[in-house]
């Protein structure tokens, strides 16, 4: 299976955390993002999809895909989870 969440944000870096859960826990992620369409109603999003494997990814995802870079992944954890450090 596939766990696909939004971590869009005006203000927070979010990617960075799911990113260093999923490292933290062995799962292949991918960060995208959708366009905006204005004819639709639409506006740009950010998402985040984790799966076992980067090969159940790329099964689900048709090339070619545009993956953002996310820099320095951080873990949160109960001892320490700062807003700081995904401030953008």
């Amino acid at each position: 299976g596939v766990l696909v969440t939004n971590v869009s944000n005006r203000h927070l870096r979010l990617e960075r955390v799911v990113l260093g859960s999923a490292r933290a826990n062995h799962l292949a992620c991918v960060i995208l993002e959708t366009p905006d369409d204005e004819a639709h109603g639409l506006l740009r999003a950010r998402w985040a999809l984790l799966a076992r494997t980067r090969e159940e990814l790329a099964a689900l995802l048709a090339p070619p895909i545009h993956e953002i870079a996310v820099p320095d992944p951080i873990l949160w954890t109960d001892d320490h989870a700062s807003l700081l450090s995904v401030l953008l």
